[in-house]
């Protein structure tokens, strides 16, 4: 099975997004913006250099607009497992019965 995480060592990175947000005051480092969904870029758009230095806080919008402007928004899930979260969770028997048990007489 794939590791969900698709950055290597992802404690280092998680320890110090909190730092980063912190010391962002939970503010968008480009708009300035806070009370939104904030994200951690990597300035050097490398997945192991998780070194504060080389990590800006970024709202969606200054994320998608700054960095990834053009690109194709696409799930974690459905880039690291061809599947969203939710068909993962379907496969994995989290349906309700009734789902299960209707979907079990159409097919036979």
């Amino acid at each position: 099975m794939k590791n969900i995480y698709e950055y290597p060592n992802h404690t280092l990175l998680k320890k110090n997004r909190l730092i980063k947000l912190k010391d962002s005051n939970y503010m968008c480092d480009n708009c300035f913006k806070s009370g939104i969904k904030l994200q951690t870029h990597h300035k050097d758009f490398s997945k192991t250099n998780h070194n504060l230095y080389n990590l800006i806080v970024l709202c969606l919008k200054c994320h998608k607009g700054i960095f990834h402007a053009g690109q194709k928004y696409q799930s974690k899930y459905r880039r690291l497992c061809g599947k969203t979260l939710e068909e993962l969770k379907m496969e994995k028997g989290s349906q309700k019965k009734e789902e299960y048990l209707n979907q079990r007489k159409t097919q036979g």
